[in-house]
């Protein structure tokens, strides 16, 4: 068998396991299912990246993927979504989480095309109150992302076109504390410190941040360790893709770790 049958056979094997250890977590659970996630409003999100992996619109631009700016980069919106959105299972967390603890503000690092974004604003939504900002280095990502906003109906969202390093110093000071923050991009072992450490500064009691990508290189998985040791972390969510941490949890005497197939 080729390296590559092997890593797809035993990829989506990986993915049915996972999501079959995360439907047996209690319903009390932050990441146990909810219904709702094959309600309406994820309906029309999953019907849009339906739509958009089937575009055959392009853009060109810059971005800043590795952290630099890339120059005349010229792509498919069908490519930008199959391969830079956030997968569906992945944004079905991110949805229930926000539902479960009913954030008033989000930080959201790599907004794309806005499918987790959207997820995130959904969520908000629902729980009828909060708000999200997210950052994108990629003007023409941005406006695609503006518009699919527009067409899904959010206005609770808030998109930034700047690099993570000039526009998260700035958008903290402007939600004034954080809730809830998705880290999405420029996965750089010293650059998703320096993010990490700003957000955990600002961040209120209990607050939850999520790290897409946590075994992205070893770079990341050394980042991913370090924050996950940080003194002010008082909860970690090891799920191998992504990791989710709780900041100054009230009434945590000591750091619990878990490791969950999600």
């Amino acid at each position: 068998m080729s390296g590559f049958a092997f890593r797809r056979r035993f990829g989506r094997l990986g993915h049915v396991l996972r999501a079959h250890d995360a439907a047996k977590l209690p319903p009390e659970h932050l990441f146990a299912p909810l219904e709702e996630e094959r309600g309406p409003e994820v309906g029309r999100i999953e019907g849009l990246r339906k739509e958009l992996l089937s575009s055959t619109a392009t853009i060109s631009d810059f971005h800043f993927g590795s952290g630099e700016a890339v120059a005349s980069r010229v792509t498919r919106v069908a490519h930008e979504c199959r391969y830079s959105s956030v997968p569906a299972r992945w944004c079905r967390v991110l949805f229930r989480l926000v539902r479960k603890t009913k954030p008033a503000n989000c930080i959201e690092l790599g907004t794309n095309l806005g499918i987790s974004s959207a997820y995130l604003a959904a969520a908000l939504k629902l729980n009828g109150s909060g708000r999200l900002f997210t950052i994108e280095g990629s003007p023409s990502l941005t406006e695609c992302a503006k518009r699919n906003m527009t067409l899904l109906g959010y206005d609770n969202v808030q998109i930034v076109n700047s690099s993570f390093e000039t526009g998260l110093p700035d958008t903290l000071k402007e939600a004034g504390s954080v809730d809830f923050a998705f880290v999405d991009g420029h996965h750089d072992e010293r650059a998703t410190l320096d993010y990490a450490g700003m957000i955990i500064e600002a961040s209120s009691e209990g607050a939850i941040l999520v790290f897409d990508d946590i075994r992205w290189s070893s770079g990341m998985a050394r980042a991913w360790e370090r924050i996950a040791a940080d003194k002010s972390v008082t909860a970690v969510y090891d799920c191998y893709d992504i990791g989710a941490v709780v900041v100054r949890e009230p009434g945590a005497t000591r750091k619990e770790f878990t490791r969950i197939r999600a």
